[in-house]
């Protein structure tokens, strides 16, 4: 799921990250299991994936720190009636 969640370039749902990795609509149930899951959580994934980027010499840094590039707006945009497409 993760994966999916990373190579998703379509509206964010559980059948676009099954897409996005090539996986039938078969494992939906399993998807939607996994986002209930209590075995994990994002702050301990983020914490491992903090972990893993740190113990990497070709991670770009900043003042020693490691940088991380993201985009973290959910804000959807709305076009005005008026403005050329």
């Amino acid at each position: 799921m993760v994966w999916g969640i990373l190579l998703c370039n379509r509206t964010p749902a559980i059948t676009s990250y099954l897409n996005a990795v090539g996986l039938s609509q078969f494992y939906y149930d399993h998807a939607l299991h996994w986002f209930h899951a209590t075995s994990w959580s994002a702050k301990t994934l983020s914490l491992q994936w903090h972990q893993w980027l740190i113990s990497h010499e070709n991670v770009k840094r900043l003042k020693g720190q490691p940088i991380y590039v993201g985009d973290g707006i959910k804000v959807a945009f709305i076009r005005p009636k008026n403005a050329p497409s």
